[in-house]
């Protein structure tokens, strides 16, 4: 047979298989998900499950295409929900373009992968699989209880962990908060909605015979559903959530509702039994409290009033019809947060998602989007139950999938969403959507041979497509490796070097990635800080110049790299302005650069002490840099010198002021204000500062310490006094300090106590046995020579 015959015959084997492949890939992908993780990556969920799914949903359609094409005919299931899913993605695509999210708009890091364009477009292909494939009733029930099984292994290891029973051989699941889910929340849910769907069956299954098989493996799946419902129930009340008791509620009561509906159509048997059960647990603890007392941690998220302050500002801020961007939630929670939550003990937490999945859509995909999906579940839902109320012949399968979709809707107005609750959602939208007409359209070009060639042309690109995407996401996979092995180094504290190339390596697979160079800038700038050291006894090479510079100017590209990347990330400009302000001393500018990334950061997180602290710190760093030419002979230059000195150091003080008045309590800012306080002369206001940094926290070693310098320099009466007591209780926390040790030994001197002066100054040299200058003043104080200056801090030593 010629080739060209391929295009006038019908090879029904071959179109056999990719149909049944297609199907294959569906079924490993309800199995699967939910299960699927991979100890790699910082983040073993979210990044593992996208992956997986994009393994798996993509060689579905190209087996589903290839089915019509080797068919020459294809039948196309229709529906208005069809229309409004595609235009629910464009409008995702239209949001991305238009965002500078960047890598995180359109593939999805940091846990927002299920927000991303990329994961949009896998779920749209996966409810058009769904809807064209899951109208057999058999092949629904393969898929359900595929996912049922999953959801019972799921929900019976995440038991064992809530009450301690770590079964799991890696670290990161050594803690009651570990599921294959997410949060201990987004694992009550998805309990709560695979419970309504396996009672559904057991409920439904003397109506529907083929919901259950006839042999040995119905008893199999009785005991799947039934033990499902016990390990949601216990694992309900050891979380003990009011949402979750609401969906599993909701969830049964939809399907206790159509039962009354279709009495005359359902067998009342013992298993009804276990359906009324979960619904009178589900509403009893509604309102009383769980006999289980497990002390597992609140989650922490925001409140519906500042997550809807937030989307109202992101919507004028940015597009009202298409938001921030998809998976920006971050950088708009970050920028428009109110200044209130600097008072509670969440003042530092990012929230990269608003208190419900509705809310976080709102704001970063905008009005329009969020429309389109609100139509699109209108839809199903009505289309849904208009179809049960005529008795459609797939009624009752409908009723099952609409009561657990209901759960997982509600759960999307009350609660966050991840990438699988997200697939949740569209699965059984998808097979909602299947069962719901016969209405189709089909199209035979057996005898159009050019349609074919097209069609398999498409096929061909579609296929190259498929591998490039798959190659793209084996490299992304293995940065993410790299770059969690480069964390873990450093966690461990082990050689930078090394660090630097697992980074360099990360980055090197993939470059969209703002956090690698974030990441990046910041361990040059540390590898940067101990090659200069290494030199401190020592001279300065051509070739260590050298070297030098290469790092300093690869911190700074790094740094610029990430900003450029995502520059509504405030984090990435907090890093860029961290570097230039370490660079101040040795780069010409560099506070210009310093204070212009600091300003930008304040832009986008104007209620962030952190950032207004770190900006006066930069004034600082600038006046302190300044301070050696106002000693210039020239009395221009000295006179030029002051000024700008004293000018960087009211700016300081004013960026000093601004973080307190953002954040009362906020002891680096108080610390620093101290400082530059110091550095204008006024010891009163320094030390007053400084007290009322330890009067917030009296653990603060750096701070007593200071305190104890000021009241040394200020010398008042009882000042002496002060300065001893502060220096004792600063050992006393830190009893390896030796240079509060130096200085207390200065006191005790002055005050006539020698023997306690030697004291201190030979645990001094215990310390540091090498340093010549201890050694000194011991002789000294040892022969009665005593010193009647405050003595240097000692630069070798804390």
């Amino acid at each position: 047979m010629r080739w060209t015959s391929f295009f006038h015959h019908q090879p029904n084997f071959f179109s056999l298989f990719c149909f049944q492949a297609s199907k294959g890939c569906l079924f490993l992908l309800f199995l699967f998900i939910p299960l699927f993780f991979l100890p790699y990556s910082l983040d073993v969920l979210e990044v593992s499950k996208q992956t997986l799914a994009t393994i798996l949903i993509l060689p579905a359609v190209l087996f589903w295409i290839g089915s019509i094409l080797l068919e020459r005919k294809i039948i196309w299931r229709h529906q208005t929900s069809h229309l409004l899913a595609v235009l629910f993605f464009l409008t995702t695509i239209i949001a991305a373009i238009l965002s500078q999210g960047g890598f995180l708009s359109w593939i999805g890091t940091s846990a927002q992968e299920y927000t991303s364009v990329f994961s949009f477009g896998l779920f749209f292909l996966l409810f058009l699989l769904l809807t064209q494939l899951g109208h057999e009733i058999a092949f629904v029930k393969n898929l359900l209880f595929a996912c049922i099984f999953s959801s019972f292994l799921t929900a019976t290891i995440g038991c064992f962990q809530l009450f301690g029973w770590f079964v799991l051989p890696f670290d990161f699941a050594r803690t009651p908060l570990f599921n294959f889910i997410g949060s201990l929340n987004a694992f009550g849910i998805f309990l709560a909605v695979t419970c309504t769907l396996g009672n559904g069956f057991l409920l439904f299954q003397d109506r529907e015979p083929n919901l259950i098989s006839k042999n040995w493996m119905g008893w199999v799946e009785n005991l799947l559903a039934l033990f499902l419902s016990i390990f949601t129930i216990v694992s309900l009340l050891a979380i003990h959530y009011w949402i979750l008791w609401i969906i599993l509620l909701l969830g049964h009561t939809v399907l206790l509702f159509f039962t009354f509906i279709h009495a005359k159509e359902i067998f009342i048997h013992g298993r009804t039994f276990i359906f009324m059960l979960v619904c009178a647990i589900s509403f009893f603890f509604l309102f009383f409290p769980s006999p289980l007392h497990i002390n597992l941690p609140i989650e922490t998220t925001l409140s519906t009033k500042t997550s809807w302050d937030i989307v109202q500002k992101s919507l004028k801020t940015f597009s009202s019809s298409f938001g921030s961007g998809p998976g920006t939630f971050l950088f708009d929670s970050t920028r428009f947060r109110p200044v209130e939550l600097n008072t509670t003990s969440f003042w530092n937490v990012a929230f990269d998602r608003g208190s419900s999945h509705f809310l976080t859509l709102l704001a970063t995909l905008g009005i329009i989007p969020c429309i389109l999906l609100f139509f699109f579940i209108l839809v199903l839902v009505g289309n849904t139950i208009s179809l049960v109320a005529y008795k459609h012949s797939n009624w009752s399968i409908q009723i099952i999938l609409l009561s657990a979709w209901t759960g997982i809707i509600l759960s999307g107005i009350l609660y966050p969403s991840n990438f699988t609750l997200s697939f949740l959602f569209v699965i059984l939208a998808g097979l909602l959507s299947a069962n719901m007409t016969e209405k189709y359209i089909s199209v035979s070009f057996a005898k159009r041979p050019h349609i074919v060639l097209t069609i398999f042309f498409v096929f061909i690109l579609l296929s190259i497509g498929t591998t490039t995407i798959f190659f793209v996401f084996i490299q992304r996979y293995q940065a993410e490796i790299a770059f969690t092995n480069s964390i873990r180094l450093q966690q461990k504290k082990n050689d930078t070097e090394e660090v630097l190339h697992h980074l360099d390596l990360a980055i090197n697979l993939n470059r969209h990635n703002d956090t690698y160079h974030r990441v990046l800038a910041q361990t040059l700038l540390l590898r940067l800080k101990e090659y200069i050291e290494s030199f401190k006894n020592k001279s300065i090479g051509e070739g260590e110049q050298t070297h030098i510079q290469s790092l300093t100017a690869a911190s700074i590209q790094a740094a610029i790299q990430a900003t450029e990347l995502d520059p509504l990330n405030a984090a990435n400009w907090h890093v860029r302005g961290i570097v230039y302000q370490e660079l101040i001393p040795f780069i010409d500018k560099a506070e210009i650069f310093s204070i212009t990334a600091f300003k930008q950061e304040a832009i986008l997180a104007p209620t962030d002490p952190t950032v207004q602290t770190e900006l006066g710190k930069t004034y600082l760093a600038l006046a302190e840099n300044l301070h050696p030419l106002t000693a210039a002979e020239d009395e221009t230059i000295r006179k030029d010198t002051e000024t700008k000195m004293y000018t960087a150091l009211e700016q300081a003080v004013i960026a000093f002021q601004t973080a307190l008045d953002l954040k009362k309590d906020f002891a680096p800012a108080h610390y620093e204000l101290a400082i530059a306080f110091e550095r204008e002369g006024r010891l009163d206001d320094a030390i007053g500062k400084m007290e009322s940094v330890l009067q917030y926290h009296p653990e603060d070693v750096g701070a007593a310490f200071q305190l104890g310098l000021l009241y040394l320099r200020r010398g008042n009466p009882k000042d002496l006094e002060r300065a001893r007591q502060t220096f004792e209780h600063t050992i006393i926390l830190v009893p390896s300090f030796s240079n509060a040790r130096w200085f207390l030994a200065s006191i005790y001197e002055r005050e006539g106590n020698i023997s306690a002066a030697i004291e201190q100054i030979q645990k001094v040299l215990e310390l540091n046995p090498d340093d010549p200058l201890i050694k000194t003043r011991l002789n000294h104080l040892k022969i009665g020579k005593q010193e009647t200056q405050i003595p240097a801090v000692l630069s070798s030593t804390p």
